[in-house]
């Protein structure tokens, strides 16, 4: 997490020298909100439980939240109505699994979800003259 928020911080210090260059450059970031649908995932999972009764049943949701950033920036340099854009993001969260209790003994499991994505490719501007 540490070297994605310092190549972004050198990137932006960076971008005042490189504005004669460039025609223009626009950055946006802000916060992302995922939500997975995780059922699927579940049911597969407590398949087993069919076949080996004593593997216990997963009960750890139909969804997962998850939290996170997005980056990004559009570059026309080469015509006002071509560009390039790039769109990075990063999404996080955590969630407790009961696994179940045999004897006296309860069972949980702690999972960590990451999501990771990186787009980019080419955009046209209708820009009408006003």
């Amino acid at each position: 997490m540490k070297v994605p928020a310092i190549l972004a911080c050198l990137v932006w210090l960076c971008l005042p020298s490189l504005a004669d260059d460039l025609e223009e450059i626009k950055l946006y970031g802000g916060y992302q909100f995922t939500r997975l649908d995780s059922h699927a995932a579940q049911d597969a999972l407590n398949l087993q439980n069919a076949i080996n009764p004593t593997f216990p049943l997963l009960k750890f949701g139909n969804y997962q939240n998850l939290n996170g950033w997005n980056a990004g920036l559009d570059e026309s340099a080469f015509a006002k109505w071509f560009s390039i854009v790039a769109d990075v993001s990063g999404s996080y969260g955590t969630n407790n699994v009961n696994l179940g209790t045999v004897g006296n003994v309860s069972s949980r499991a702690r999972t960590r979800l990451r999501l990771f994505s990186l787009t980019a490719g080419a955009a046209i501007h209708a820009k009408t003259q006003s």
